[in-house]
């Protein structure tokens, strides 16, 4: 999660609360446009795509989950024995991923998700429900919101830009002492293939992907593979890296090896 980048953000919610989930949706609209955040909801699931993995896909890449809780958001069985357990688990994995859950209307709910924050409270810093008479507007429980998901923006911010930091000084070193990184192949783009590492993009370039022509790409695709970086330029941070050069490394090794055992007089 690079700080120049949108936070993903994943919403867990029952479709008896749609309606809501939408209002909520549309008070992020600003927050969207400056490409600050990126939301995805299930209903984003075109015909023919399995639901179940799209979700757990999503939510695995996800940065924040914001929980819409409800009386129909606990009585669901997918929510509560799939994806709330993967959320937490996401959490425990992940230091920078954020939970922030939000009571859309009065329900009884776990301890488990009262302890994440609940969401959105009054000017007494009491937990309001969204669907209140006791609200002002129906916006101001939506806009409440909106200034807490600013603040967890800013918080993950500042911990990626952080992150960025370390990971540049260990691509330089890596460019300068020739050792070897291990990144994540995302995507393809005209001419060359990302290469994620710690966050940041680094540029395989189709030339150096193998020692033989490539003409099918989408085997390399999501796939955690160790390159070289054979170019950086620390005026716009790129980094160039290279998997053909660890392979021809390896194949010159093993050439050497192989003469080295060779007794006077043998020939291969």
């Amino acid at each position: 999660m690079p700080g120049n980048k949108p936070l993903k953000i994943f919403i867990s919610y029952a479709h008896e609360d749609r309606t809501l989930m939408l209002k909520l949706v549309s008070h992020f609209s600003t927050l969207v446009r400056r490409r600050e955040i990126e939301v995805w909801q299930d209903g984003e699931i075109t015909g023919g795509q399995e639901r179940d993995a799209e979700i757990k896909e999503k939510l695995d890449v996800a940065d924040i989950a914001i929980l819409l809780v409800s009386s129909d958001f606990t009585n669901s069985e997918y929510i509560c024995d799939v994806e709330v357990p993967r959320i937490y688990k996401r959490e425990k994995l992940d230091t920078k991923f954020r939970i922030i859950p939000i009571l859309m209307r009065p329900c009884d709910y776990e301890d488990n998700i009262a302890k994440k924050g609940m969401w959105p409270k009054n000017h007494l810093n009491d937990i309001v429900p969204a669907v209140s008479k006791t609200w002002d507007t129906v916006d101001e429980p939506y806009h409440n919101v909106v200034e807490e998901l600013k603040r967890v923006i800013i918080e993950l911010k500042v911990i990626a830009q952080q992150q960025d930091i370390i990971v540049w000084k260990n691509l330089i070193d890596s460019f300068k002492n020739g050792t070897k990184i291990t990144g994540t192949v995302i995507r393809k783009t005209p001419g060359r293939i990302i290469v994620d590492y710690g966050g940041l993009d680094t540029f395989l370039p189709d030339s150096q992907i193998d020692i033989r022509p490539i003409i099918h790409y989408d085997q390399y695709i999501n796939r955690v593979m160790e390159f070289k970086v054979i170019m950086i330029k620390e005026s716009i941070k790129s980094a160039v890296v290279s998997r053909k050069a660890l392979l021809e490394n390896e194949l010159e090794e093993k050439r050497a090896q192989i003469l080295s055992s060779l007794e006077k007089g043998q020939v291969l």
